[in-house]
């Protein structure tokens, strides 16, 4: 009796020791899990949101707010081909086989052309309309050799209206922009994450949110959550939902994740992401 009670105690001890090494590494393995979160966030915003020109009207009026950042994300560049009428027709920078490089243009884009005047350089900003593809650029066709293989072997010819075809000149830089925002939201499983919507310019509308990380902890939390703050040159912060966007010189993104833990309601860890505009001015 005396050996069995042993026995007893040493695998009720054994079981106790293993339970509690599961739950220390099912806790190790969701903070691992949780911090994988955070580098996911810290990974994809700076790529976008880096080389911004606020200045130049990337961050929309009124729509930089506390969980959502509405921008005109840079999707292609390209140069000023020929200028007739009411269209432009686009030269884009090409890859090394002649294709077009980057994403295709399309209706409901934005287009920014470098415009030299008397009183200076400016980008002037025009909606594409319609698009149809076009032959390879004339103006450029005699450097299409297998010596030069940045020249794209297509172009694109892109109904802007008459008054800003008027300011493009052959030649111009061009840069192509659409819209992206990204927003702390409340999925259906009732937590937050950080997600991405595109402009889907057939339904004239952002697509559904799509979540990049998370779950998080809410932007409305007690301690200030999840969310986005906006601060101009000086450091002076520029309040949630501004119109004042064109002085937005630096962001920061604060991430809070929230984890399930063995033993305990949730834990939690933070990140604050500093994202300084380089084109801010």
């Amino acid at each position: 009796m005396i050996v069995l009670a042993l026995v007893g105690f040493v695998l009720g001890l054994v079981a106790a020791i293993g339970n509690r090494l599961q739950r220390d590494f099912g806790n190790a393995a969701a903070r691992m899990a949780g911090g994988d979160q955070l580098r996911e966030a810290v990974a994809v915003l700076p790529l976008d949101l880096r080389a911004l020109a606020s200045a130049a009207g990337d961050i929309h009026a009124g729509e930089a707010r506390d969980a959502s950042l509405q921008v005109s994300l840079t999707v292609a560049s390209a140069i000023v081909c020929s200028a007739t009428g009411d269209a432009v027709v686009l030269a884009p920078f090409a890859a090394g086989d002649g294709e077009p490089a980057g994403t295709t243009v399309t209706s409901g884009d934005s287009l920014w052309v470098l415009v030299d005047s008397d009183s200076g350089e400016a980008w002037h900003g025009m909606s594409a309309a319609a698009v149809a593809s076009a032959p390879q650029c004339n103006a450029l066709a005699t450097l299409n050799t297998p010596t030069s293989p940045l020249v794209p072997n297509r172009s694109y010819a892109v109904t802007v209206g008459t008054q800003h075809a008027a300011l493009a000149t052959v030649g111009a830089p061009v840069r192509i922009t659409r819209p992206l925002r990204y927003e702390v939201y409340r999925a259906s499983d009732s937590r937050w994450y950080l997600g991405v919507s595109t402009w889907s310019a057939g339904l004239s509308r952002f697509a559904t949110v799509q979540p990049i990380s998370g779950p998080y902890q809410s932007p409305t939390a007690r301690d200030g959550g999840t969310r986005f703050s906006y601060f101009d040159a000086s450091g002076t912060p520029v309040p949630s939902g501004s119109a004042d966007t064109w002085r937005i010189a630096r962001i920061e993104a604060r991430f809070v994740s929230e984890m399930s833990m063995t033993g305990r309601a949730t834990a939690s860890d933070s990140l604050v992401l500093v994202i300084a505009l380089r084109n801010a001015r």
